[in-house]
This record gives structure tokens, sequence and C-alpha cells, in this order.
């Protein structure tokens, strides 16, 4: 193989492992508060399964510990009590899961809640009526704060779907520190209203970066 073949495959190689890096780094830095310990292994093989292994899983010991939500972009809910369902409606903090959740609101995280986990679907056909009707009211109540309530299947698809927390305006963002330029350092910093990127001139740009570049009329400083 002579010297140039050799270059050009090298460089194919190496552009693909940078492909493949991008689409994992959404994903990097993400974490994910489960409130409760056994469902915390099972979300962990669900992730591994669906090539989402670079999120970050912590469980309710984590947040019990020192009670602080904010490096956290989901919280899952696998299973909740009708005492915390009412709680919850209510504003109530009583416990450490409605402390969870209700920091989870105060911070704009993602909320996703089990539908398999609710207390109350046990009691739907059997309830008196009326206090049935007061729990659906309280649920309709959670889901009016943004909860998102789901059922296993659709867990995955609601984990991958970016926070609805709105991202701060920035016009300019400095990547001059960066030796690669990444699509998906792009993404990150266009979601936020960045049109005009700072990089070093030694600076390698992906080709998906190049495409991303052309498409949103991003502008380079170099």
């Amino acid at each position: 193989m002579d010297i140039e073949k050799m270059v050009e495959v090298i460089t194919r190689e190496i552009f693909k492992k940078l492909t493949e890096e991008e689409k994992n780094e959404e994903n990097l830095h993400k974490k994910i508060l489960v409130l409760d310990k056994n469902y915390k292994a099972y979300l962990r093989k669900l992730l591994d399964d669906a090539t989402l292994s670079n999120i970050i899983l912590n469980d309710i010991d984590a947040y019990e510990d020192k009670e602080i939500i904010e490096p956290y972009e989901t919280v899952i809910v696998p299973s909740l009590s009708i005492d915390d369902h009412v709680n919850i409606a209510l504003g109530l903090r009583t416990n450490v899961i409605t402390r969870g959740i209700s920091d989870a609101l105060l911070h704009s995280k993602k909320i996703i809640l089990l539908e398999e986990g609710l207390q109350y679907n046990c009691y739907k056909k059997s309830s008196n009526s009326t206090y049935s009707q007061m729990l659906e009211d309280y649920l309709k109540r959670i889901q009016a704060f943004g909860i998102i309530i789901c059922n296993e299947v659709e867990i995955l698809k609601h984990i991958e779907e970016r926070s609805r927390k709105e991202p701060k305006y920035i016009e300019v963002i400095d990547l001059k520190d960066k030796k690669v330029i990444t699509e998906g350092d792009l993404q990150k910093h266009y979601k936020t209203g960045c049109q005009k990127v700072l990089i070093s001139n030694k600076a390698v740009i992906t080709p998906l970066a190049r495409d991303y570049i052309r498409e949103k009329n991003i502008k380079l400083i170099f």
C-alpha cells in the first residue's frame, strides 16, 4: 500500500471514529435521577441495549444524601403511591419522593412518571366513583405541571427528547481551546441562539460539522 492510500485509509478511520463520537456526544453528560433503587438496574439495561450507555444514572440515594437536583436533566419516577400522588398535586413536600419531584419542578427539569407504577391504577375498578374522580383530577393536575406520564415502552423516547427548559441566548461562543470541532459542539450552542463561533485556525472541523455550518449559516471566526 502506497503512502497516499495509507493516509486516505487512516483519515477515513479517524473521521469514522469522530462521527461515532458526535452521535454520542449529546448524551455524554446527560444525567438522570431515578427515584427508585430497584428500577435503576432495569433502566440501565434498557439504555445500554438502545446504545445510550453514555447517559449517567443515579438512584434515590444520590438525591437523598444532598438533595441537589441541578445536575440532572431528567427525573424518572418508576412508582407513585396514592399518598404521594395526592401530595404532589397539592404541592406538599412530605418525603424524599415528593421533595425530589418538587425540586425538579422548581428547576424546570423533565419528569417522567411510569404509568405502570401508579398505585391508583390498581383501584380504578373497585374504588368509590367520587373518590376515584378526585384522584383522577389530581392526576390531571400533576400532568398540568408538565410531568410526563408514559408506559415503559415509551420511556426511551422521552429520555432522548431534550429538556423543556428554555436555553439561554448566546450570540457568540468561544471554542478556541477545542482541537476538533464536531457537529455536536455546534448543535449544542446553535440551540442557545449562537450564530458565530470562535475557533483556532489549527482546529479540525469534521465533515458533519461542516455540513451543519453550511445548513445553519453559522459564521466561523478564526
